[in-house]
């Protein structure tokens, strides 16, 4: 997608509003994976108004805090960074990927309150996901419990493996487009590529493509796991023909296999942007409830 002028400002301001909040209500932290230095950098470089307030909130690196202690680990910089403050500040911090949160408002009050299990994928600039158990997160031994996008969904004429999130995220899908038009793929606006397939045969071809692999995967969820439903999240979710791109090229899967046993049912997620920040309330409140 193209960032412009318009949508850096608007987002310039939509971070400044959002921080400016955050201090009234207390004391505000940034934790980042990133290099000491990399948040005010990127600020000052990026959105100067966001920079200006930067003094008023403690940016912690966790790697600068933890990666010599755990070299190569970024997950177990983060977790002892958080177990570190909650230490400090004797009180209760919980952790939780955006994916999971975004499964859990749609549990909670969204698109799967009235099933138990589910799998949650979310379809954006990677493939992601979730796995929930009787309306709990499902993490896993390693934690990678709904890390749907690892699936190998075939190979290409190399024998190199074709990995969901590296074939069929959506800005894969623009660049894929961008390289076969000859042009640089932020001339080119996901949504209208979408919007415009069925007119042009490129996009067409693939988004057709996209469409395709993520239906694999999904037909590969169902039969792996047997969730009740497969909530669909990420920016693509607001399409409204999502559901059915998808269903339809999953029953043609169906179709053609020997013994078809059951089709998955496909919903696209009620509260798409907001997902995340409502289901880590939700977590955080059943977490202190418990």
């Amino acid at each position: 997608m193209k960032m412009t002028k318009k949508k850096m400002e608007k987002l310039e301001n939509s971070a400044l509003n959002l921080l400016n909040n955050a201090i009234t209500k207390g004391d505000v932290y940034i934790i980042t994976n990133a290099g000491l230095g990399w948040v005010e950098y990127s600020a000052n470089r990026f959105y100067p108004k966001v920079y200006e307030i930067l003094s008023k909130i403690q940016i912690i690196s966790a790697r600068g805090e933890w990666e010599k202690a755990f070299p190569g680990d970024s997950r177990k910089w983060k977790i002892q960074t958080f177990l570190s403050l909650e230490k400090r500040l004797n009180t209760k911090i919980e952790l939780e990927n955006d994916a999971n949160c975004a499964a859990l408002a749609e549990v909670w009050k969204g698109a799967a309150k009235d099933y138990n299990d589910t799998c949650f994928v979310v379809l954006g600039s990677g493939v992601g996901g979730a796995i929930i158990k009787n309306k709990k997160i499902h993490h896993g031994k390693n934690l990678l419990g709904g890390e749907f996008g690892f699936q190998v969904l075939g190979y290409d004429k190399n024998n190199k493996p074709l990995v969901w999130t590296n074939e069929a995220s959506t800005i894969i899908c623009v660049k894929h487009i961008a390289k076969e038009l000859g042009v640089d793929p932020k001339t080119l606006n996901g949504k209208d590529v979408f919007d415009q397939a069925n007119s042009n045969p490129v996009y067409k071809k693939h988004v057709d493509y996209f469409y395709t692999l993520c239906a694999q995967g999904i037909y590969n969820i169902q039969y792996s796991y047997d969730p009740e439903v497969i909530i669909i999240g990420g920016a693509i979710s607001q399409r409204d023909d999502i559901e059915e791109e998808l269903t339809k090229r999953v029953k043609k899967i169906e179709d053609n296999i020997d013994f078809p046993l059951t089709m998955p049912i496909i919903k696209k997620c009620h509260f798409e942007g907001d997902a995340n920040l409502i289901g880590a309330v939700y977590h955080f409140m059943t977490f202190n409830k418990e």
